[in-house]
């Protein structure tokens, strides 16, 4: 199953992280659809790497996705409800 995500929330993240979504926002539409190559959830951050434009994507910018049967479908990557591979921590749980 694919991931997706959508940069909704531009000004969300620490400085650097609104500077670079302000940058990409200037030369995408606000309203595309990105694909989703990993998302590792660390203890304080939660970093995302999309398949055509790089790492290091802060997630409190994006909604993410995924196919449903009538099309996009918000995913909570938190709960992980379908287990994605795409979707790891980076942390051991006791």
């Amino acid at each position: 199953m694919n991931l997706y995500a959508k940069l909704t929330n531009p000004n969300a993240g620490w400085p650097y992280d609104e500077k670079r979504a302000k940058e990409f926002l200037k030369t995408h539409d606000e309203e595309e659809i990105l694909s989703v190559l990993e998302v590792a959830i660390d203890r304080s951050s939660t970093a995302i790497t999309l398949n055509e434009h790089g790492n290091g994507w802060n997630s409190v910018q994006f909604t993410f996705f995924v196919e449903g049967e009538n099309g996009l479908e918000e995913y909570d990557i938190f709960m992980n409800k379908n287990n994605l591979p795409q979707i790891y921590k980076t942390y051991v749980m006791w």
